[in-house]
C-alpha cells in the first residue's frame, strides 16, 4: 500500500485530453514515472534529469487506462497516441496511458512541471503512425514536427503542451515568387520529406503597423528569429523553418561558398510575403565557433544566401553578437524561399580572386585601347597645343625682354 502511495506521491506530469474537429469523448489521464538515480534509489529527488517517451504503436485501448502496470500494456492501436515512461521500480516497469483518436483531427494537452534545478528530456517514437497523419507538438514558443525530430528539452518550470495528429493535406504545387516588390511566394514547399531534418513551426497574430517577430528554439534549426512589419491585418500566420539534410530539392545549382546549413524558409500561403504585406525583413541566425574553426572560415564571409529565380544571392549580413558557443547575425531579405548559410576560407577568396583578376586586367587592356584609340589621341594632341602655346609665350617675352634691353642701352647712349 505505501509503495502505491509512493507512486502517486511522485506524479509529475498531468495530461488533459481533449477530442476536437468532430471528436466525440473527453476524457483525462494521469502518468506518473520513476526513473532510477545515478546511486540506484528510486526514484530519485531533484534535481534530476526525467525522461519521458511518447509513441505511436499498433493497439490501444480505446479509451483510457488509469491502472499501474507491473508488466508492459499492450502495444496502443493506430491512430493512438500511447504516453508511456519506462522505469526500474521494483513495483512496475512501465507506466502508461492510451489515447485513441477517433476523428480525422484530434488535440492532446499536457502540462508538465519540472522541478527545480531539473530538466525534462522528452523522446517520442510514431514510426508506427500511419503514413497520412501528421503529429505536431506546440510547447508554446514553437511548434515540432514529431515525424522529422524525436527530443526535445525542458528547463526548470510549468508548461503546457499540445499534441495534434491530423491527416496530412497532399499539395505537390510549389511556391512561385511574386512578381511585386521583390518578394517570394511561401507555403506549402515541395520539398522532398526525406531531405528534411527538421521541420519548425511558429504561429503569430499579425498587426498592421507592428513587428511580428517569430523566434525559433529548436538547436537544430539556426535561424533564430524571422522579424517584419506588417501591413495588413493578417490573423494568424505560420513561419516554417525545414532544416534540410542537403540541397534543396527546389534548387539546381550550389550555393556559392561552404555551406553551414541549407534551408527553406516560408511565411505564410502563397503570396502573403510580399511588399504589399510586409516590410523590412530581417532574418536572425546563428554559426557555431567549432565549424568555423575545423573549416577555417573568414568570419567576415559568413552570409544568409537566398536562391530566387534560379540564381544564388547573397544577402546583406551583419554580425550581431557572439557568445562561447555562437557567433549571430542578422541578414535582409526581400522575401522567402530555399536559403543556405555559407562561408569562405582564405583559399577561397584567393581563388575567387585569381578567378576575377584577368577580367580585371582584361578591362584595363580594354579601356587602354579605347584611350589609345580615341579619347587618348585626342589628349595627345591637346597636349602638344599646350606646349606650342607655352613656347610661343616664353618665346614673346624672351624677344620682349630683349627688346626692352636695347631700348634702355640706345637711351642710355644718348645721355652719355
Amino acid at each position: 500500500m505505501s509503495k502505491m502511495k509512493l507512486i502517486v506521491a511522485f506524479v509529475l506530469l498531468m495530461a488533459m485530453c481533449t477530442g476536437v474537429a468532430g471528436a466525440t469523448w473527453t476524457s483525462s489521464m494521469y502518468i506518473t514515472a520513476l526513473p532510477t538515480s545515478s546511486d540506484g534509489s528510486s526514484p530519485p529527488p531533484p534535481p534530476a534529469t526525467y525522461v519521458r517517451i511518447f509513441g505511436v504503436d499498433d493497439n490501444a485501448t480505446d479509451g483510457f487506462d488509469r491502472d499501474y502496470d507491473v508488466t508492459a500494456p499492450p502495444a496502443p492501436t493506430v491512430d493512438a497516441l500511447d504516453a508511456y515512461f519506462p522505469c526500474t521500480h521494483e513495483v512496475v516497469t512501465r507506466l502508461a496511458a492510451d489515447m485513441k483518436a477517433d476523428a480525422d483531427a484530434i488535440t492532446w494537452t499536457l502540462k508538465v512541471t519540472v522541478p527545480s534545478g531539473s530538466t525534462l528530456d522528452m523522446n517520442w517514437d510514431v514510426s508506427n503512425s500511419p503514413s497520412e497523419k501528421m503529429l505536431v507538438m506546440n510547447t508554446g514558443s514553437a511548434s515540432i514536427d514529431m515525424k522529422t525530430q524525436s527530443s526535445t528539452t525542458f528547463e526548470t518550470g510549468s508548461y503546457s503542451l499540445s499534441i495534434t495528429s491530423s491527416k496530412i493535406v497532399q499539395d505537390n504545387s510549389t511556391p512561385t515568387p511574386s512578381s511585386s516588390g521583390g518578394g517570394g511566394g511561401s507555403g506549402t514547399s515541395g520539398e522532398e520529406y526525406e531531405n528534411i531534418e527538421v521541420k519548425d513551426v511558429v504561429h503569430k497574430h499579425i498587426v498592421m503597423d507592428e513587428e511580428t517577430s517569430y523566434e525559433f528554439k529548436d538547436e537544430s534549426n539556426a535561424i533564430e528569429t524571422i522579424k517584419f512589419t506588417a501591413l495588413k491585418n493578417a490573423g494568424e500566420i505560420s513561419a516554417t523553418i525545414e532544416v534540410l539534410k542537403g540541397k534543396s530539392a527546389l534548387v539546381k545549382n550550389d550555393p556559392p561558398g561552404r555551406v553551414y546549413q541549407n534551408l527553406n524558409i516560408w511565411v505564410g500561403k502563397s503570396g502573403f510575403a510580399t511588399s504589399d504585406n510586409i516590410a523590412d525583413v530581417k532574418v536572425g541566425f546563428k554559426v557555431e565557433k567549432s565549424w568555423i574553426e575545423a573549416n577555417d572560415i573568414v568570419v567576415a564571409t559568413i552570409r544568409l544566401c537566398r536562391h530566387h529565380n534560379d540564381v544564388w544571392n547573397p544577402l546583406p549580413t551583419n554580425k550581431s553578437g557572439e557568445d562561447d558557443t555562437y557567433i549571430y547575425f542578422e541578414a535582409k531579405t526581400p522575401g522567402f524561399s530555399p536559403f543556405s548559410i555559407i562561408g569562405s576560407t582564405e583559399e577561397d577568396l584567393v581563388a575567387q580572386g585569381a578567378d576575377t583578376e584577368p577580367m580585371s586586367t582584361a578591362t584595363s587592356e580594354q579601356t587602354s585601347t579605347q584611350d589609345s584609340n580615341g579619347e587618348g589621341k585626342q589628349s595627345d594632341e591637346g597636349i602638344s597645343m599646350w606646349y606650342l602655346v607655352g613656347a610661343l609665350a616664353i618665346m614673346l617675352i624672351a624677344g620682349g625682354t630683349y627688346l626692352m634691353y636695347r631700348t634702355k642701352k640706345d637711351e642710355d647712349g644718348e645721355v652719355l
